[in-house]
């Protein structure tokens, strides 16, 4: 495996901008007699060179290691430290166990510190991930020292939280996953349709976090104010962007806290329920009325029913027969939702109906 660091400087003069040039610093060859991989490489900002990827080789170089020697019947995971010269090695070890480990991704935090993703991780902090079908691609670390994951997995028990979308929607769906900093799950949601879907994760200087992928999925969940809202064939590409590192929450309420139903304006009216957020998950809900001085099924056609919205969908208006008893009278009662799935509840999330008997025909 051959390093190469290539070093900016300046190029210009007093009629042109000054424009960052590349050149070649060093490379070096690393690695041991067998097949040797480097998957990512930071500068920090003192110069020093860290290198990641896996190995097979029994003599891979180590020095200062946690772990000095290979113990997968394949694969282990390195990393390797070289000072600014690439002259002297600073620190380099073995990571992994009696499997098969392979280094996906990894990433520099502000401190210097260095993340790394695949099949196994530091031993600060160590953990499993899904299953056999479950694949993690791509790991970022945010403002707040927050780890991201995305990746594609197969499992449709795949561990989710605060999830935009809680199930599988394909053979295959990408995911998104958030640690906090002291490892604990913030939030897990499948990303997908159903095509296979595949992801990787950034943070932008905001601390938004961008989540960038691949979909062959026709019914890709695509937000209302998607620049494109049409899968156009043969593979896409996707965005999806959550602000502040954390996910956009689906929420969903009635639109107002109260109704006028009037006996006379046609003996029904309707109810308007509204979603906010990525509209990307399947919500439903059970809404109920509830008597109050009106009477289900003297005064009012009763409602206790699931609602259902579809990814994407907005607003949905619920019909509710007013019957006319031709009595001059103000009476009411009340729609109430509850036992929500998907999204949270936001108030108003219950509205008080008064029919309006005053203008009864």
């Amino acid at each position: 495996m051959i390093v190469s660091v290539a070093r900016d400087f300046l190029l210009g003069d007093t009629h042109i901008k000054h424009t960052l040039v590349p050149v070649m610093t060093f490379h070096i060859a690393l690695g041991g007699t067998c097949l040797d991989q480097g998957e990512d490489t930071h500068v920090h900002a003192d110069g020093v060179i860290t290198v990641i990827g896996s190995t097979s080789s029994d003599d891979f170089p180590t020095i200062r290691a946690i772990q000095d020697h290979r113990t997968a019947a394949k694969n282990n995971l390195f990393m390797t430290k070289l000072d600014a010269s690439g002259d002297q090695f600073l620190f380099s070890s073995y990571y992994g166990g009696s499997g098969n480990d392979n280094a996906y991704d990894s990433v520099k935090d502000t401190a210097g510190a260095v993340y790394i993703t695949g099949s196994t991780v530091p031993r600060l902090f160590s953990s499993y991930f899904g299953d056999l079908t479950t694949r993690i691609d791509s790991v970022n670390v945010d403002h707040n020292g927050n780890y991201l994951l995305t990746g594609t997995t197969y499992s449709s028990d795949f561990l989710t939280k605060n999830a935009n979308q809680s199930t599988l929607s394909s053979l295959g769906d990408a995911f998104a996953t958030k640690l906090n900093r002291y490892h604990q799950l913030e939030y897990s949601t499948y990303l997908g349709g159903a095509g296979s879907d595949e992801g990787n994760v950034v943070v932008n200087s905001c601390g938004d976090t961008v989540f960038a992928g691949y979909t062959n999925s026709s019914n890709f969940p695509v937000s209302n104010n998607a620049m494109d809202t049409t899968y156009n064939g043969n593979g896409d590409g996707f965005l999806a962007k959550s602000i502040n590192s954390s996910t956009i929450p689906e929420t969903v309420q009635i639109e107002n806290a109260s109704y006028i139903a009037r006996e006379g304006l046609g003996l029904f009216f309707q109810v308007g329920i509204v979603r906010s957020g990525l509209l990307i998950s399947q919500v439903d809900f059970l809404l109920e009325s509830r008597d109050g001085t009106a009477t289900a099924g003297l005064e009012y056609s009763g409602i206790s029913r699931i609602i259902t919205f579809a990814p994407g969908e907005r607003r949905k208006f619920i019909t509710v027969i007013i019957y006319n008893d031709y009595l001059y009278e103000h009476e009411n009662f009340e729609l109430i939702m509850s036992n929500v799935h998907g999204a949270q509840l936001k108030a108003p999330c219950r509205a008080l109906v008064t029919i309006d008997e005053t203008t009864s025909e």
